[in-house]
């Protein structure tokens, strides 16, 4: 299951652009964020947003962020608009922790990141709710049978359900999730990026996004 990662630096300094390590007999490297004493291990950004929320006009937007925007050319940056339905088909309104839980799922599903050999991918949020949801509280969760410590019905239980599937699958392809929590001010290329997916037309539903060439 995925861990907390903590660091004395910022983002920018502990994973600076550059190129990733090849796997054996390959020679293509990607640019990424890569962590400055790691070659296997990158960072991604993200975050997701909604706007006037538990309105009949809300509207959510998700958004990653893998390498460096560049205007006019070939873009580090995935920005989309929230499906109305969820992985499981369901219809559910627009949250702001919908959106951010799809950013996560997103990054996770989208590169085979074992291809790209890394080892250990770093999702970063601003989210304290994400980012011990998904380090902890979600397998607890699921072991009881998808309740609280409380006894409420679990939230969101169709996002948990696909993470906790993600996770799963990246550990038994060798590659260790975790989860970074950070300021807003230092994701704000992600938080720019998930309003801007907002303004996208509506998706009624759920689809994996999967990047190539990128």
């Amino acid at each position: 299951m995925p861990t907390l990662f903590t660091a004395d630096g910022t983002p920018g300094e502990e994973f600076p652009l550059g190129w990733t390590k090849p796997r054996a007999n390959v020679t293509v490297a990607f640019r990424r964020f890569v962590h400055r004493r790691d070659k296997h291990k990158i960072l991604i950004y993200t975050d997701g947003t909604c706007l006037d929320e538990g309105k009949p006009n809300a509207r959510a937007g998700a958004a990653i962020v893998f390498r460096e925007i560049v205007f006019g050319g070939a873009d580090g940056r995935l920005h989309f608009r929230l499906e109305n339905q969820g992985p499981s088909r369901d219809a559910h309104p627009p949250t702001t922790t919908r959106a951010e839980l799809r950013a996560v799922l997103c990054a996770l599903q989208y590169r085979c990141w074992f291809g790209e050999n890394v080892r250990t991918l770093v999702l970063a949020t601003k989210s304290d709710f994400v980012a011990n949801g998904c380090t902890g509280w979600a397998l607890r969760w699921e072991q009881k049978n998808w309740r609280t410590s409380r006894g409420a019905a679990v939230q969101n239980k169709d996002f948990w359900i696909a993470l906790l599937a993600e996770f799963r699958r990246l550990s038994v392809e060798g590659v260790h999730v975790q989860l970074w929590r950070i300021p807003r001010e230092l994701n704000e290329e992600a938080c720019i990026a998930a309003l801007q997916g907002t303004e996208k037309e509506e998706t009624p539903r759920f689809s994996q996004i999967l990047g190539a060439f990128v």
